[in-house]
């Protein structure tokens, strides 16, 4: 592991999020915080499929043991069921929700992240930043004193005020929202609500109920006045809440943290400017609904990690541009989408709410509409076809199909810059390289396998090779390489592989490249194109 060439600011769920997925790249970070410790209060709640898969099996495996998995969530209106939407459905190995405190969430990452050899310097303020061009000069405060120091890069994973995005000089586009939103970890008497799944109550002002890990636990979030007066939230207040908008009767027991806050929804104009990038809510901020503010900002550092490492290991610098071009945007339908949803949520015009809960009842109950929110709540749909650096368009290896059924197995697969099929366990992994996965679809021909015990040289620092045949007998063929057999062609059908085929997954669980039939040439081209580096 090299000295520190890195220095993340902010070390909540995002920042040691980075700083994790730097240490499983070979990279050492310095990760600072104001604060005196991990977060106290709850907080953000709830973990999503997507971050689930990029944070990979081992570290999952350790909040998904601490967690609750809600399955869905159920929509009132006036005592009755609007809509209940089920999260299992979903294309993905966890199809539910995580509900876990940010306390406990930041805990769990925190000891991760010393158990990989990482550190956090507590008591620690960015005071200044200068973009040297050739480096990052900041100084840093601490008990201590204060320390100047350079980075070859620092990102700011600082929260909606962040020090580095003011020190960069990075504006915003943002909307200011008038409404406060009130806040609440409380305890409810069993019985009245299941607790496997989220409520949302739309009678007189959204309200949502989540449950947290611990048994009869909730978390409450509802629509507040609006104005610059901040609401004064208290026992009492929080109790008559609801009561008046809860339309399934509630007993209220402890309640364990209470507060309001109002959201700044704000998009960063640039998420990179020279050697400082912007990540979590830093660069994006916006309604707690959807609870998807921390996944999307778990989600940009695990996109920005795998190609900072890469250019500190020697790869062109022009490959970091693309985690703009492919994380912005995805921030700003975030900021969009949740505005338009609470917007929705939020109307008090009566033909608005009767217009919204016909249309939630009647869009309810088509499958291909609730399959897709399924997808978009769980944040699977998320991709990067205009992306810069993937190659190999759908339409190519569409057209290239033989036959018919060949060609509709192409239009169901992932395309490049679309995730990977995830769901299967002989495709999630906690390997930091480029994954190549070879495919001898139904040919098998000796041409095929030849080119398949070619790109297996591949194997090695850079790439994991993984040949998927359909019997031993095809096995037999394979020289070098790990080897999946797939005799009911599960995995050959999740990637559209029917003919022959390659494709390459990306450390982020995104397809970079494919082909039909297996190309070294185009390949190494890419490869070239991505990292400025040959292929071998």
């Amino acid at each position: 592991m090299s000295q520190p060439s890195v220095l993340v600011v902010g070390a909540g769920p995002v920042g040691l999020s980075l700083a994790i997925a730097l240490r499983r790249h070979g990279v050492a970070a310095d990760l600072v915080d104001l604060a005196s410790g991990h977060a106290q209060e709850s907080r953000a709640l709830g973990i999503q499929a997507r971050t689930l898969e990029v944070w990979g099996p081992t570290l999952s495996e350790k909040l998904i043991a601490e967690g609750r998995k809600v399955g869905g969530a159920r929509l009132m209106q006036g005592g009755s069921t609007l809509a209940h939407l089920e999260l299992s459905g979903a294309p993905t190995a966890y199809a539910y929700m995580l509900a876990l405190s940010q306390s406990r969430t930041e805990a769990l990452l925190g000891q991760h992240l010393l158990e990989l050899g990482g550190s956090i310097a507590w008591h620690t303020e960015l005071t200044t930043l200068h973009d040297e061009g050739d480096a990052v000069a900041v100084t840093l405060r601490s008990p201590e004193g204060e320390a100047s120091r350079r980075y070859d890069w620092v990102i700011g994973c600082d929260g909606v005020r962040s020090a580095v995005r003011r020190f960069a000089g990075i504006g915003l586009d943002q909307a200011r929202r008038e409404h406060w939103w009130i806040l609440a970890d409380i305890e409810l008497a069993p019985g009245a609500l299941a607790e496997n799944c989220g409520w949302a109550f739309l009678d007189r002002g959204a309200t949502l109920l989540l449950p947290l890990e611990q048994p009869h636990r909730w978390r409450l979030i509802a629509l507040g006045p609006e104005g610059d007066v901040r609401p004064e939230v208290t026992s009492a207040s929080v109790e008559s809440l609801l009561a008046e908008r809860c339309s399934v009767p509630v007993e209220v027991g402890t309640q364990h943290w209470h507060s309001a806050f109002r959201i700044r929804e704000h998009l960063a104009d640039h998420y990179q400017k020279g050697r400082v990038f912007l990540a979590g809510d830093a660069a994006h901020a916006h309604s707690p609904l959807g609870g998807q503010g921390m996944n999307t900002g778990v989600q940009d550092v695990y996109n920005l990690a795998w190609k900072l490492a890469l250019v500190l290991d020697g790869a062109h610098p022009s490959l970091l541009r693309s985690y703009e071009a492919e994380r912005r945007p995805v921030g700003e339908v975030l900021v969009q989408a949740t505005r338009r949803g609470t917007d929705i949520m939020t109307a008090s015009a009566s033909w608005l709410t009767w217009l919204r809960d016909h249309a939630v009842a009647r869009f309810s109950k088509v499958e291909r509409f609730t399959d897709l929110l399924r997808r978009n709540v769980e944040m699977l749909s998320v991709a990067y076809p205009g992306s810069p650096i993937v190659a190999g368009p759908r339409a190519t290896h569409r057209e290239e199909a033989p036959d018919l059924a060949a060609r509709m197995a192409a239009r169901r697969a992932a395309a490049p810059g679309e995730r990977a099929p995830l769901q299967h366990a002989e495709v999630r992994s906690d390997d930091p390289r480029h994954t190549v996965w070879l495919f001898d679809g139904r040919a098998r021909s000796d041409g095929g396998y030849a080119r398949m015990n070619e790109a297996a040289a591949l194997e090695g620092e850079r790439f994991r090779v993984v040949h998927v045949v359909p019997d031993a007998e095809a096995a037999s063929h394979i020289e070098r390489g790990d080897v999946i057999l797939d005799a009911d062609l599960r995995l050959h059908q999740a990637f559209g592989a029917d003919t022959e085929a390659i494709v390459v997954v990306r450390p982020d669980g995104y397809i970079g490249y494919r082909s039909q039939p297996i190309d070294l040439d185009t390949l190494s081209a890419w490869w070239r194109e991505v990292t400025g580096w040959p292929l071998r």
